[in-house]
């Protein structure tokens, strides 16, 4: 009996892009930085999503909570793949509306402030998901 090892391009049944293609995008973000903080009303462009990005989950890692309640709606603008998010609790909070979603062409991610300011939280924003090249 024979090992043949399928994970080579050589061969082609299963490319080595496709195994090493699952990919987390980190977004780090500290309202601390951001002159006035995150305030009530504004929309925030965060990140790009990659072209051949397909999304399947989205979270919020809070690191330092905010002593406001505001909330953050992540959006792309045709989906919102994590709904209003309380920004005043320490932890991971996960969100997979309208998901998954394969992106063609590359996409900014931005962030919809509501309710109150959130002027000191620090925390990052978690896209799941297969990195393709791009079609």
């Amino acid at each position: 009996m024979a090992t043949i090892d399928l994970r080579t391009e050589t061969i082609g049944a299963i490319p080595s892009d496709a195994i090493r293609a699952h990919a987390a995008i980190v977004i780090p973000v500290d309202a601390t930085k951001v002159s006035g903080g995150l305030v009530n009303g504004n929309t925030y462009y965060l990140g790009e999503i990659p072209a051949g990005f397909t999304l399947k989950g989205t979270a919020l890692r809070v690191k330092t909570a905010s002593a406001l309640t505001g909330t953050m709606t992540l959006q792309d603008g045709t989906i919102t793949p994590l709904a209003a998010q309380i920004m005043n609790v320490a932890g991971m909070f996960y969100g997979t509306t309208s998901l998954p979603k394969y992106y063609k062409v590359a996409t900014i991610l931005y962030g919809v402030i509501a309710t109150a300011d959130i002027a000191d939280a620090i925390f990052d924003v978690v896209l799941d998901g297969i990195q393709l090249l791009p079609e």
